[in-house]
């Protein structure tokens, strides 16, 4: 769709349906006693470089989202929410229970009830927190890590029935051997993967209603107590190329902002991506809500 007009601001009420997929499936967490067990493996020993990144809504109290607890003289790792603040969270073992503690937390908080990805990535020197795709809190730290023996553990501390759960829901649970980059976190977050990319060591999106990894390395986990994947909608952002800006102003080289809203009563616009210049052709992320949606284009400059 071309749109030509010496307005400022363009108006445009248009209904973009995503295409129709398979019902989504997330894990569910109630209780202490609830959680995912993944057996321990060669591929997913945390040693070097790692990424741990998933979606969450839940209560933000104290709980794990991934988590691989030490082992006598190994390294624990944890990916948390603890009181609103997403957390990475090492705990460090040299051997004779010597542990040495070490936390990375965002400023930022989490509201309940909201989806959110969080990531966390290590490259052997610094630990960084993301929210959303944006870097919240960063730590430099060169300890040596030591394999861990002990279970990979979804929405628990690691400890079955212990204390530490993440009580809400849990979503497209990743696993690298490397530390990504923040544009890789953020070109992947809202996309589904395929299992095979290069360091993807587990891969949990639940769609298929199990607890198997989606990954080439086929770390299946298990549904303990009383774990459940209930559907929820999608949380992914689909992509759709629904405006093309020709020339607004009379002005090709301006720079405008497409922004939305999901019904014409709404009160509040959500800007979509970055500035972008007129006569430039716009692909743009549209949320996933049925109905129509009010469109908007504003020329900053």
């Amino acid at each position: 769709m071309n749109l030509r007009s010496t307005l400022s601001t363009l108006l445009l009420l248009a209904a973009l349906l995503p295409a129709a997929r398979a019902a989504n499936h997330v894990l569910e967490i109630k209780s202490a006693a609830d959680y995912v067990t993944i057996p321990d493996s060669d591929s997913l020993d945390l040693a070097a470089t790692f990424t741990l990144e998933a979606w969450v809504k839940g209560n933000p109290g104290e709980g794990a989202v991934v988590s691989k607890r030490r082992s006598e003289g190994g390294t624990g790792v944890r990916l948390a929410v603890i009181q609103g603040k997403v957390q990475i969270g090492f705990n460090n073992d040299p051997g004779g229970n010597r542990g040495i503690n070490v936390v990375v937390e965002s400023p930022k908080l989490i509201e309940p009830g909201k989806w959110y990805h969080i990531a966390t990535t290590y490259d052997g020197t610094i630990a960084k927190v993301y929210i959303n795709g944006s870097l919240e809190g960063s730590f430099e730290f060169s300890e040596s890590l030591i394999n861990s023996s002990m279970p990979m553990t979804i929405g628990q501390e690691g400890i079955p029935g212990g204390p530490g759960p993440f009580l809400g829901l849990i979503d497209e649970v990743r696993v690298w051997n490397r530390a990504l980059s923040a544009e890789e976190i953020q070109s992947r977050m809202s996309i589904q993967l395929t299992g095979e990319e290069p360091g993807l060591v587990g891969y949990w999106n639940f769609d298929d209603q199990t607890a198997s990894d989606r990954s080439v390395y086929r770390n299946d986990g298990e549904l303990i107590g009383g774990a459940q994947l209930v559907e929820d909608p999608l949380i992914f952002l689909q992509i759709h190329r629904a405006v093309e800006i020709i020339s607004v102003s009379g002005s090709s080289t301006s720079t405008y902002q497409l922004q939305f809203k999901p019904d014409a009563t709404a009160d509040e616009w959500t800007n979509l991506g970055e500035p972008f210049t007129g006569g430039e052709p716009v692909q743009f992320f549209d949320s996933t809500r049925a109905g129509q949606k009010l469109y908007r284009a504003i020329r900053l400059q």
